[in-house]
C-alpha cells in the first residue's frame, strides 16, 4: 500500500476466477450510501502469474455520485 496519505476503501481478489477471460468486480458503500469523499483513486495490482510474467488489463472504471 502506498504512502500513509492514501486511505484502503477495498481489497479484491480475482484469483479464484481463473486466468484469463473478462472479469469483474464492484465496491460498493452500504445500502447506496458513500464510501467516502475523495479527490483521486489509486489501484494497486499484483502480477497475475508467479514470476509477474502476465499483466492486468483494464478496460473501464467507473465512478459514479451516491445520492
Amino acid at each position: 500500500m502506498p504512502g500513509p496519505s492514501w486511505e484502503r476503501i477495498a481489497a479484491i481478489d480475482t484469483v479464484k476466477l481463473g486466468q484469463g477471460g473478462k472479469h469483474a468486480s464492484a465496491v460498493a458503500g452500504f445500502r447506496g450510501k458513500a464510501i467516502g469523499t475523495y479527490r483521486w483513486l489509486l489501484w494497486v495490482l499484483d502480477p497475475v502469474a508467479n514470476g509477474g510474467t502476465q499483466g492486468t488489463f483494464l478496460t473501464e472504471a467507473d465512478v459514479t455520485v451516491a445520492k
